[in-house]
C-alpha cells in the first residue's frame, strides 16, 4: 500500500507508468535469480524441472517490460 501511495504522489502521466514498469522489471530480476538458484541447487528434481521450464517465460516477460520501459522513457538501456 505504501508503494502505491508513493507512486500516486508522483507527477501524473509517464512517471507513474515508468516507475511501475521499473518495479515489474526489478521483481522479474528477483524471480529469475530465485528460479535460477532452484534450477541449479534444489535437491528435488521436480523443482529443478519446474524452474527450468518457467525461466524462459520469466526472461521473456522481463524483456517485454524492459521494452515498454525504454519506450516510455526514451532510454535504450537496462534500468
Amino acid at each position: 500500500h505504501d508503494e502505491l501511495a508513493n507512486l500516486h504522489a508522483r507527477k501524473p502521466g509517464g512517471d507513474f507508468d515508468a516507475t511501475y514498469v521499473k518495479n515489474v522489471i526489478d521483481d522479474h530480476d528477483r524471480m529469475i535469480a530465485m528460479y535460477e538458484a532452484a534450477a541449479h541447487e534444489s535437491i528435488d528434481p521436480d523443482i529443478r524441472k519446474y524452474a527450468d521450464t518457467m525461466l524462459p517465460a520469466l526472461r521473456e516477460n522481463r524483456e517485454q517490460a524492459l521494452a515498454m520501459y525504454n519506450k516510455q522513457t526514451g532510454v535504450s538501456s537496462t534500468p
